[in-house]
């Protein structure tokens, strides 16, 4: 959520930035209004009860003056009026507020969608093959890997049931993760449920509410993303300014609609509403954010060099930016049957955007006040997507794939070939 009174000071600033972001002027300008209308009702409260105290003073000097007991029970009436309006204002207000995403650092791209995103870096060959490379979802089907029409039949269409080999695969790749990150990170094994209130303090709700799944006739929902759980872990809390910076990761599956998704690429493992992912969140001071989204990148980078799977890095423009991120990396591998790009990994800091909305401060030891958290949030990786990308980079002629050296100590096979 963005500072309430930085906004109000800076109004022309927050205007260029938020427009840049995707914000149409008369969103920004319903916002401003429904401040101000906020604002007003609260003077006119103040005033209201300033005028209150003075008549309680002149009825008590005054005791059965009939014309000020009238004069005090109308003000009293007039007080409850204003009330409920400030109430209702201020709802309005802070609703409008949440829908506000934040805004881009200074060194993010000006720019509507992803063709204003800039490559930052290569790394690794793309594979030259002596034959015409499938596409996953052929592989998955020609190797029996992927059971989608049982996945279909349990649940619906963008379901999936990995069989045998590659379900042990799956449990490989996000074993790899974890064991990386291990060292850095704080691994933690949370509920895959999550409540309204941990969904708006990450910014998924209000203004994503169509693209999470809510339990029917509950408060619940099913979690989009491990950072739902792991920002919020420390919501309404302070740290110490000697706990920070902390870093925490998780591996899980997370649910979406993908609402907007028509049109897109839905065949095999790469858009599903059911996924698999290892999530990475940080908590630190907002002057070391940047830095700390660097390292973050670099940490997510380091898995996909030790699969030795080609990638990309990519600088999102402020049009391609998610809701709460003030600046975002993202990290694409190459589909060799595919023959494109496609995200595994998304770096995001998000300044103390969440942390206003969580509530998640830090005690200043130079100013003795409490200050709100940088939060940043990345995956390291995409599961169901490197699996897709491994079978498409370790393909052979005669049909088989070969297994990742990086991932050979996880399972007692090399190769997966046809069953007979």
């Amino acid at each position: 959520m963005l500072d309430r009174n930085k906004l109000r000071n800076n109004l022309d600033f927050f205007k260029k930035k938020l427009v840049e972001r995707g914000v149409s002027e008369s969103q920004f300008e319903a916002y401003v209004q429904a401040d101000k209308a906020m604002r007003k009702l609260l003077h006119q409260i103040e005033l209201a009860n300033q005028k209150q105290t003075l008549l309680a003073q002149q009825v008590a000097k005054k005791k059965g003056d009939l014309k000020l007991l009238k004069e005090s029970k109308e003000l009293k009436q007039k007080l409850e009026q204003l009330n409920i309006a400030f109430k209702e204002a201020e709802t309005l207000s802070q609703e409008l507020l949440l829908n506000l995403p934040n805004i881009a650092d200074e060194s993010v791209p000006v720019g509507r969608d992803e063709t204003a995103n800039l490559e930052l870096l290569k790394e690794g060959r793309k594979p030259v093959f002596d034959f015409t490379p499938l596409p996953h979802w052929e592989l998955c089907e020609r190797l029996q890997l992927v059971a989608f029409d049982k996945a279909t039949k349990l649940t619906g269409a963008r379901f999936v049931a990995y069989t045998d080999k590659a379900a042990k695969l799956l449990r490989a790749i996000a074993s790899l993760m974890i064991d990386f990150n291990k060292n850095k990170y704080q691994e933690w094994n949370v509920p895959v449920i999550v409540n309204e209130t941990s969904l708006t303090g990450t910014g998924q709700l209000p203004k994503f509410k169509d693209d999470v799944f809510k339990l029917e006739n509950t408060r619940y929902y099913l979690s989009p993303t491990l950072e739902v759980q792991l920002a919020n872990l420390h919501a309404n809390e302070i740290f110490t300014e000697g706990e920070l910076p902390k870093y925490y990761t998780a591996t899980g599956v997370n649910f979406r609609q993908e609402a907007g998704s028509a049109g897109k690429q839905t065949k095999g493992t790469i858009r599903l509403h059911q996924f698999q992912k290892v999530e990475l969140v940080k908590f630190c001071k907002p002057s070391e954010a940047i830095h700390e989204l660097e390292e973050m990148t670099r940490d997510a980078e380091q898995i996909l060099l030790e699969l030795k799977i080609p990638f990309r890095r990519l600088l999102l423009c402020s049009g391609d930016m998610g809701f709460s991120a003030q600046k975002t990396y993202d990290l694409e591998v190459w589909m060799a049957g595919c023959n494109e790009y496609r995200e595994v990994s998304s770096c995001s800091s998000c300044g103390d955007f969440q942390a206003r909305r969580a509530m998640i401060r830090y005690k200043d030891l130079t100013t003795g006040k409490n200050t709100y958290v940088a939060t940043l949030n990345g995956t390291a990786l995409a599961i169901d997507r490197i699996f897709a990308a491994i079978l498409e980079h370790y393909q052979t002629k005669a049909g088989e794939v070969m297994i990742p050296q990086a991932l050979l100590k996880y399972l007692d096979f090399d190769k997966i070939t046809k069953p007979k």
